[in-house]
């Protein structure tokens, strides 16, 4: 699939302008392209600013959700939980 392969490292280089290392399920040997490997192993604030990254390097605008159903929902969601 060079065009997946492609759409994917793609995506790659979006996550990278934006400081966002992830680990690409190709490098793991997933079955499928467009598989990422997210740990999340930090504190809530530095997950949430992860993600907000995130959602910025894929282009979710808000009330949308990016690929994988990443959304900016899901910010407001983890924000108001870390403000408990």
């Amino acid at each position: 699939h060079p065009g997946e392969k492609q759409a994917e490292n793609a995506l790659v280089a979006k996550m990278e302008k934006e400081k966002i290392y992830l680990t690409q399920g190709t490098l793991l040997q997933t079955e499928e392209i467009g598989w990422f490997r997210i740990i999340y192993a930090q504190e809530d604030e530095v997950l949430a600013e992860g993600f907000r990254r995130l959602v910025k390097a894929i282009g979710a605008k808000k009330g949308q959700e990016g690929p994988g159903g990443i959304g900016s929902s899901d910010l407001d969601s983890m924000e108001r939980k870390g403000k408990r």
